[in-house]
């Protein structure tokens, strides 16, 4: 019986270090700036504290993703562009000892999935996958 195990993590998003609060509001380009507002965007609220390579944790946020300009971050881009179901998925991506700097406060974290096939209990890989995941420690207000 020939079996296929596959275990890949693909997570390119923006995940926010530190301090986030009343961000600025992520809006459409073809719509005028949100007016400030006492209540804070929602896409930055923050679903998760995941430990990470880096100073402090990584805040995974809700984030959003426009599917027609291929735009987004946090959570909703993850499940929406890449099909990431778990937090640990991306947990793990946060961890890998490969780290980048980008600029300025960002920095891309790389590590690496694999396609198995299996055969009576023998594994052999088959597709190596380099998956990256994009940090910004850019402190925001919310802490």
């Amino acid at each position: 019986m020939l079996r296929t195990k596959f275990t890949a993590i693909a997570a390119a998003t923006v995940m926010t270090v530190g301090v986030a609060g009343t961000a600025s509001a992520v809006s459409d380009t073809n719509s005028p700036p949100a007016p400030p507002s006492t209540a804070a965007d929602p896409a930055y609220k923050i679903l998760k504290h995941l430990k990470y390579k880096g100073p402090g944790h990584a805040s995974l946020r809700v984030g959003y993703y426009n599917s027609g300009q291929d735009k987004g971050f946090g959570w909703n881009k993850l499940k929406k562009k890449h099909n990431i179901t778990k937090y640990g998925a991306v947990e793990y991506v946060a961890q890998s000892p490969n780290r980048q700097r980008i600029g300025g406060k960002s920095h891309r974290e790389i590590a690496y999935a694999g396609k198995y096939k299996c055969r009576n209990g023998v594994c052999k890989l088959v597709k190596q996958y380099k998956v990256q995941l994009t940090v910004n420690e850019k402190k925001l207000r919310d802490g």
